[in-house]
């Protein structure tokens, strides 16, 4: 079937399925110390070194927090910003609950990258779709299955499947997702 925007059969289906960001403890961790310490806290589930950091998971929240010996952090794999933020509050909670010392600083975590899925909710023809989104898309089918587009107004990228099935990555959120499916209608 030819990819035709005015036979959508339901409203796009959006969900936000992962949270990124990043942040700094303001200062150099011992990760092996800070590993002991914290497992003994209930909202953390785990803790296990990887190279190079603290991998950690919580208990309550779904998502990841890597630490590195700089202080610096990665958060991902959360469901919400409000799970991504609480996170964070956790972390520094327990940090302030072992006496630690570090500087304080009123640096917070910053948010640097959304994922969603959105069903178009019907089969594509991929070389139509490209033809009728243009220049800022990608299609070769020899290499990679999906039509890869980042329209040239909006911060972020759609990868959509022959399914009608897709993935939005953008750094500002869910105006901007809202912004790339209209694009494609």
């Amino acid at each position: 079937m030819k990819y035709n925007p005015t036979s959508l059969k339901e409203p796009v289906n959006i969900e936000l399925v992962n949270v990124v960001g990043n942040g700094s403890l303001g200062q150099e961790m011992d990760l092996e110390a800070l590993r002991e310490d914290i497992l003994q806290h209930i909202s953390i589930k785990k803790a296990k070194p990887i190279r190079p950091g603290l991998s950690i998971k919580f208990s309550e929240i779904s998502g990841t927090m890597i630490v590195y010996r700089s202080g610096k952090y990665n958060l991902m794999g959360f469901n919400s910003v409000e799970d991504l933020l609480k996170a964070d509050d956790q972390i520094r909670d327990i940090l302030d609950d072992i006496g630690d010392t570090r500087p304080k600083n009123d640096e917070t975590v910053s948010i640097s990258n959304y994922v969603y899925t959105a069903d178009l909710n019907q089969q594509i023809d991929l070389f139509s779709l490209k033809s009728y989104i243009g220049d800022h898309a990608v299609y070769e089918p020899e290499q990679n299955p999906f039509v890869i587009y980042q329209p040239e107004a909006v911060d972020g990228t759609i990868t959509i499947s022959n399914s009608g099935k897709s993935v939005i990555n953008t750094a500002t959120g869910e105006q901007s997702v809202n912004k790339i499916v209209d694009h494609i209608l």
